[in-house]
């Protein structure tokens, strides 16, 4: 369609006798009731339609339309991210992490931050550590990467090579290489035995190393660029946004830095 207009749809969808929206009794299968069954969004335009078509058929014949709440849903959370403030921060993220050099400068800072011994990763015995009081448990760091750290892929295209299996792979690791206290200024890292080598905190290179890959998958990715009304586009970009912003300090470290 070159005008997307109630118009124009209902005459592409009422152009088959048989497939179309609209049965024609003279050519269709002999039955004993009729009906139409349709799935939408909410765009007005098909609540504009659907509307004819109820008018147009007979008033035998069965209209079952279902809409879904993508519009509604889009609407509602760009909705309370304005009137928090975040929409515009979040969208500032997307354009930073998308284009120019910026962004391979932030991944570059970072990468001495964590391999600072001072400032950078804390690698500790999880048996000789003792968590503060105010540190965020593992539970939460397990929720939020499970509710934020989303592969991207549309429906139909969550077993694509394997792209699934190692999106799990790295949700776990993630978690298991910093468990807990996310809420600290230092990227902690409790080291086991068997973690980054057969003793405890055996190579503080090893782990630092591990650390500036997984930052890079998890946190370091283009943002998806979020758009108003669009709970599809608001929703990654603000679960990757979270990613930095909980993620210890270390992004915020980096662009002070940089800033």
């Amino acid at each position: 369609m070159r005008r997307y207009s109630a118009a124009g749809q209902w005459a592409i969808l009422d152009e088959d006798p048989i497939a179309g929206v609209r049965v024609r009794l003279d050519q269709a299968p002999a039955a004993k009731f009729y009906g139409v069954l349709t799935a939408t969004d909410s765009h007005n335009v098909n609540h504009l339609t659907l509307k004819h078509l109820r008018d147009a058929l007979p008033p035998d014949h069965v209209l079952l339309p279902s809409s879904c709440m993508q519009h509604h849903t889009g609407t509602a959370a760009t909705a309370v991210a304005t009137y928090l403030g975040l929409f515009t921060r979040v969208w500032c993220l997307a354009k930073t992490f998308g284009e120019g050099d910026f962004h391979q400068d932030l991944r570059e800072r970072i990468d001495v931050i964590l391999g600072d011994p001072d400032v950078g990763l804390e690698v500790v015995s999880p048996a000789d550590f003792e968590a503060a009081p105010g540190d965020l448990s593992g539970d939460f760091t397990k929720l939020l990467v499970e509710r934020c750290y989303q592969h991207g892929l549309g429906p139909g295209e969550d077993d694509e090579a394997g792209v699934r299996e190692e999106h799990e792979k790295v949700k776990a690791e993630i978690c298991k290489f910093s468990t807990f206290g996310w809420n600290r200024t230092r990227v902690l890292h409790p080291c086991p035995e068997g973690c980054c080598g057969p003793s405890p905190c055996h190579s503080r290179e090893v782990s630092v190393r591990r650390a500036r890959e997984l930052v890079r998958k998890v946190l370091l990715r283009c943002i998806v660029e979020p758009a108003l009304n669009m709970g599809t586009k608001v929703d990654p970009a603000f679960c990757a946004s979270a990613l930095l912003v909980f993620f210890f300090r270390l992004v915020v470290s980096a662009l002070e830095v940089k800033v």
